[in-house]
């Protein structure tokens, strides 16, 4: 979910089954994220969501029910110039 409230935000979903109103989240391993511009996240950058787009956590951000809700994981490679390979955290 890429809007809403920060407290919202649950996982990554990966697979929507229509036919038994099912949603399947990402619970482990890397999954793609699509992104504007690859070139502003390095391998080993931990990111996170606010508001709607995806952010680097770095060694100095604080470390909040916010932050910690809505992390994503660790980019583990950059697939192209707009798609990420992330671990989930």
């Amino acid at each position: 979910k890429t809007n809403g409230k920060w407290n919202e935000y649950i996982g990554i979903c990966v697979k929507i089954d229509v036919e038994n109103k099912c949603i399947t989240f990402s619970t482990h391993g890397d999954y793609m994220i699509r992104v504007t511009d690859s070139s502003c996240y390095a391998i080993g950058d931990e990111v996170f969501v606010d508001n709607g787009e995806l952010k680097i956590l770095t060694g100095a951000t604080a470390i909040t029910s916010k932050i910690r809700r809505t992390t994503v994981g660790i980019i583990t490679g950059i697939i192209n110039d707009t798609t990420l390979s992330v671990f989930k955290s």
